[in-house]
């Protein structure tokens, strides 16, 4: 079962458009595990786009969809960048 707690951080997955995501940030909330992703550009670097996937089904990386969640998911993730710095 992948909704566990191993470290997913510098996974680098990729979207059905082709796009491709590094992960430098996991979390968990409500029993689902939520990623903050930064998209690679062509050469593989990262790049300024950033974006929240949540894992469906156990498996698939999805965007998370919901406004409200996603404002709540910001916050978390950005505090936790604030407290690395």
């Amino acid at each position: 079962m992948l909704m566990n707690l191993e470290n997913k951080i510098d996974f680098i997955f990729a979207l059905e458009d082709g796009s491709k995501y590094m992960i430098i940030d996991q979390g968990n909330c409500q029993g689902k595990a939520y990623y903050l992703a930064n998209r690679l550009d062509t050469l593989g670097n990262l790049s300024n786009v950033v974006a929240i996937f949540c894992l469906e089904d156990n498996q698939n990386l999805v965007p998370v969809g919901d406004s409200n969640l996603l404002r709540e998911l910001e916050k978390y993730f950005s505090s936790r960048l604030k407290e690395s710095n």
